[in-house]
């Protein structure tokens, strides 16, 4: 009889770490649970879907979770959502959410892998219709919907980072007046200020309006009804029948920061190059972690894809018993901006 594995998280790291599990040991008894409907899709192409770019929604992901417990001999349990970890006694409490159960889950080894959740601040009128943000294929499809309603001309893209200004390049294929509000005095923070200003140019070229220096401050409705209509900013007011919030994401760590998991300085899980955590038996990969950046050598977040790929890969060597180390990231990144 092989050793329990939990896996909380089923997006790329909570999937790459169960399929690498399984191949070096086959005698695991691997669960996977998440709170979305789906697993192993591609969050990087969710602006390309919005724009048409990818045609089918089915190309965003790899599998479907009936295919991957198939060919992976995974247990996976879609709409589980975990609340509570006692780390002492390996258990994880789950919420089912179709059924409104709890599930008990005993483990002899556990894999947080719980990713990020976009920012969304509680601004005067946060709460009106037609404000979204983009994490999920779900959150996709109701962008699509809102952007093809009779009437919808502006949309306003509130953040001028990786996610939004691919959104905003993807909104423009819909014909769409695009504007892009910014907190800081450029697009695309990572970028020395004369690359970004290259950046601005072409998408000014493009017939995207962009406010910098200038941070939202709250949403009024349109005229009676409950959709959005005005995003007023610190120094303008901006019409918009459709915001798109894109201003970064937080480490989900709620519940392993409550079941006595370290975090780090930057506020996520702490973990050593084996993705181990401060309890032997708890390993963490993916969005919710944080990582040793080469250059400097020190703590960094970095919440890509292509890392947690890595980091999942590693936690899933060492939860079979095979150890390996993740190094750290070099910062690197890659987008499109139009053309």
């Amino acid at each position: 009889m092989g050793k329990n594995v939990l896996i909380i998280g089923g997006v790329a790291a909570g999937t790459k770490a169960a399929a690498r599990a399984r191949r070096i040991d086959p005698s695991l008894n691997i669960t996977l649970i998440t709170d979305e409907p789906f697993i192993s899709y591609a969050g990087c192409g969710l602006p390309y879907y919005i724009g048409g770019v990818v045609k089918d929604r089915n190309q965003l992901f790899a599998y479907t979770p009936e295919r991957f417990a198939e060919r992976n001999k995974v247990n996976v349990l879609v709409r589980h959502r975990a609340i509570r970890l006692d780390a002492k006694n390996r258990v994880v409490i789950a919420q089912n959410l179709n059924e409104q159960t709890q599930v008990k889950f005993s483990y002899d080894s556990l894999l947080i892998a719980t990713g990020a959740q976009p920012i969304r601040p509680a601004l005067p009128g946060s709460g009106l219709k037609n404000i979204f943000t983009l994490r999920n294929p779900d959150d996709a499809d109701a962008i699509i919907g809102a952007i093809k309603s009779p009437g919808v001309r502006r949309v306003v893209v509130v953040g001028g980072g990786l996610i939004g200004l691919e959104t905003v390049e993807n909104l423009l294929l819909h014909s769409l007046e695009v504007r892009v509000v910014e907190l800081l005095n450029q697009l695309l923070p990572p970028l020395d200020e004369d690359f970004a200003w290259l950046v601005e140019k072409h998408l000014v070229g493009r017939g995207v309006a962009i406010s910098k220096s200038d941070g939202v401050k709250a949403f009024e409705s349109a005229g009676d009804d409950e959709r959005v209509g005005i995003v007023i900013t610190e120094h303008n007011r901006f019409p918009a029948d459709v915001v798109i919030l894109s201003i970064g994401a937080r480490p989900n760590v709620g519940v392993a920061e409550a079941g006595g998991i370290e975090l780090g300085e930057t506020g996520a899980i702490k973990v050593d190059p084996t993705m181990r955590t401060n309890y032997p038996d708890i390993f963490a990969a993916g969005d919710c972690v944080e990582s040793r950046h080469l250059v400097t050598g020190r703590p960094t977040y970095a919440g890509l894809g292509s890392v947690a790929n890595r980091q999942g890969r590693v936690a899933g060597s060492n939860l079979a018993g095979l150890k390996s180390e993740f190094p750290g990231v070099a910062g690197s990144m890659i987008a499109r901006v139009c053309e």
